[in-house]
């Protein structure tokens, strides 16, 4: 069961841009991602998508949404970002 946490993240200046002219355009009602039927996405469909992309990119090991976070984290640790602050 998912802890239902907020969860913060930095974004580029590029991406920002990006979701804010998806956002003029598809009008998201209450999640800014939304499913087909204007919901939430569910967590198999998450997943379907991550492993569509990811078998895209040719990676044979496996991920999920959570491998991201701790991708992120790792980035930012060998990027000299202090342990605390990403932990926060």
């Amino acid at each position: 069961m998912p802890d239902k946490k907020d969860r913060y993240t930095i974004l580029s200046t590029k991406t920002l841009d990006t979701l804010r002219d998806y956002f003029k355009e598809c009008k998201p009602k209450e999640y800014l991602f939304e499913g087909q039927f204007m919901g939430k996405y569910s967590p198999s469909s998450v997943r379907n998508m991550i492993e569509q992309k990811v078998a895209k990119t040719g990676v044979t090991k496996r991920g999920s949404a959570h491998t991201f976070r701790h991708t992120f984290a790792t980035h930012l640790l060998e990027s000299g970002v202090d342990l605390r602050i990403i932990q926060s």
